[in-house]
């Protein structure tokens, strides 16, 4: 819960009445329900339209719940209709979207500014923002103080994107004589410079939170998210904001429940790279593939150890194709030897066969992954010092091995390979590399991770304890 309001993670039913929006005299009684697995349901006690113009999908759906909660619901679908004893149709609706809130949108659904909520976000804080502080006993005994220090604890700026982003601390409260109820959280509002729809800040969002998982280097499943309009008066000298909640099935897996430690605090980006969204923006779209796997790997999408290691390793040669696009040669010398080749291939040899020794030749101009390694290996040397984070020049040819195995399945490299638990340990030190240097494209420095890294749940083995890269033993 957030707020005081049910969240993506809470499933909620309400009664209502509702209609469409571009026929509010048709009112028909019904039921909303949201469930975090399934998303939002609708049952209606009858037809919005007649029989003869029903259609399967509703892109907007109005209503208002049984509390005066205001309901938007987007692209409600048919799922199937029953009859009620004869009397009346029971109508069931799968609604991709619901909006529940004090206001009803406009049919163009623009919003002035959204906040969203996910996994760990109150950790990217240095500081506790909630404290406690007893207080010296008087004439009615002792007692405890509560402070919260509430309000924007940071501010940045996607120059790229025209917006900015605010993370704020937030509390609710509520007292009676006997008991007190304080929630305190955090929320990251972005703010546009100027009113944009649903699915932007729905786009961007989504676009903060990978960003925010790629700082933590962990899943982190959005938890809420909340659209504000405008600012209406609701009595004399008494102001309001129009704001809604969104209900939507969140895809991203459940969160380890090991705590989880940014790599870098959300201020700090302030003074060490204010510009990182921008660059993220920019950016983000150019490492899509390697984001990706490198997610798919920190989400646990493997059921095997094998399986996590060529996934990272793919996510490996993906970003160094993009920081390193060079070849062995030129393409036209490349086009001299590959022509060649194939035409070296006998008249006689089977179509098969042959469309195989093309495709086997096709991509020789690019490094090898022997090749890939070892540019990697003394570049992270030349930005961090000998055996970075553990990573060793000997362990170049396991990894190469581990990976032709795990491929190609052939019998002579089977004594070769990493073991079971080594294949672990290298599938998470290159997923940390990957986090590492991914963050450095976007202007974030490896020695302003360093303490992150080291106080990671998942990534601090790989640190001595200095917090500088460790060297464990050359993996077997």
């Amino acid at each position: 819960m957030t707020d005081g309001r049910p969240d993506l993670t809470t499933a909620f039913e309400c009664n209502g009445y509702f209609w469409l929006d571009d026929d509010a005299s048709s009112v028909v009684a019904g039921t909303l329900r949201y469930h975090p697995e399934t998303g939002s349901s609708l049952e209606l006690l009858g037809r919005l339209r007649p029989l003869e113009i029903e259609v399967s999908i509703i892109e907007l759906l109005r209503g208002v719940s049984s509390n005066n909660e205001k309901l938007t619901l987007l692209n409600c679908t048919l799922q199937r209709t029953q009859l009620q004893q004869g009397l009346f149709e029971i109508q069931h609706f799968f609604c991709e979207v619901a909006l529940v809130g004090n206001f009803h949108p406009e049919p163009t659904l623009t919003f002035q500014r959204s906040g969203i909520r996910f996994d760990k976000l109150d950790h990217w804080l240095k500081t506790e923002y909630v404290k406690t502080k007893r207080v010296p006993e008087g004439d009615r005994g002792r007692g405890l103080g509560i402070a919260v220090s509430a309000g924007r604890q940071g501010a940045l700026e996607c120059e790229r994107g025209g917006y900015k982003v605010h993370l704020e601390a937030e509390y609710s409260s509520r007292a009676d004589g006997y008991n007190v109820e304080l929630n305190a959280f955090t929320t990251l509002y972005i703010e546009p410079d100027a009113p944009r729809d649903l699915r932007w800040f729905f786009d961007e969002g989504r676009s903060l939170r990978d960003f925010a998982a790629l700082c933590f280097g962990s899943p982190l499943p959005l938890r809420s998210v909340k659209l504000l309009g405008g600012q209406v008066s609701i009595a004399d000298g008494i102001t309001t904001t129009e704001v809604v909640v969104a209900f939507f099935v969140e895809q991203a897996p459940a969160t380890p429940s090991r705590a989880s430690y940014p790599l870098i605090m959300f201020r700090r980006f302030e003074l060490a790279a204010p510009g990182v969204l921008s660059a993220w923006h920019e950016k983000r779209e150019q490492f899509q593939e390697v984001i990706d796997l490198v997610f798919l790997v920190l989400y646990g999408h493997h059921t095997r150890p094998e399986v996590g290691f060529l996934l990272i390793m793919q996510a490996f040669e993906a970003f160094d194709r993009k920081v390193n696009p060079g070849t062995l040669t030129s393409p036209e010398e490349f086009k001299e030897v590959y022509d060649a080749m194939v035409g070296a291939i006998p008249q006689g040899t089977p179509h098969d066969l042959r469309q195989k020794m093309k495709a086997a030749i096709q991509y020789a101009n690019e490094p090898s992954l022997r090749k890939r390694l070892k540019l990697f290996y003394d570049r992270l040397v030349s930005l961090v010092g000998p055996e970075p984070y553990g990573f060793k020049s000997s362990s170049i040819e396991p990894l190469v091995q581990t990976r032709n195995y795990y491929t190609h399945y052939p019998e002579g490299l089977k004594d070769k390979i990493l073991s079971p638990s080594s294949t672990v340990r290298e599938t998470d030190r290159f997923s940390m590399l990957l986090v590492v240097c991914l963050l450095h494209e976007m202007g974030v420095t490896l020695d302003q991770t360093r303490n992150g890294l080291f106080l990671h749940y998942k990534f601090r083995r790989f640190m001595d304890d200095k917090g500088a890269p460790a060297g464990p033993k050359t993996p077997t």
